[in-house]
């Protein structure tokens, strides 16, 4: 038996995918951990789930793209899955083709190191599902958008 942090009792053994580092001086920009997609996979994703309604109003790109999302999101049951917008690195790049305008990537994140978020350890099989899914490793991604002056 395993005590966790909280005091539970586990019986099983389970190894977090990736620890990201606390940083002792707060970074300009969060960092997230995840995989480059192309913009258009959530709404290709989208695309076989059918809704009744879709015969009266069929669905846009957006709503699509939500749908694809949220049946990800669920599958592979990763409480903080999100989309965010990051800075392309220098290495590992993402394809060109999957580059908006700005030179800026779609990023599937998994974790970041907000601390507001709530702290949660993956299981391995989740990570593992989205790795063989999207066929590449995760990495680490500079989102867009600054951090809030007040955190």
């Amino acid at each position: 038996m395993r005590h966790n942090s909280a005091g539970l009792t586990s019986s099983r053994s389970v190894e977090p995918t990736a620890r990201l580092p606390r940083h002792h001086l707060k970074q300009h920009y969060k960092q997230n951990y995840g995989f480059w997609i192309n913009d258009k996979w959530p709404a290709d994703l989208g695309k076989h789930i059918r809704y009744p309604e879709d015969g009266f109003e069929p669905p846009n790109e957006k709503e699509l793209s939500i749908r694809g999302f949220a049946y990800l999101r669920w599958a592979v049951d990763i409480d903080p899955l999100t989309m965010e917008n990051c800075f392309q690195p220098e290495k590992n790049s993402a394809p060109p083709e999957c580059l908006d305008v700005d030179e800026e990537v779609m990023v599937l994140s998994v974790c970041s190191d907000d601390e507001a978020e709530i702290p949660v350890i993956h299981y391995q099989e989740q990570v593992d599902y989205l790795l063989n899914l999207l066929g590449r490793q995760l990495q680490r991604w500079v989102n867009i958008w600054p951090r809030n002056d007040w955190e």
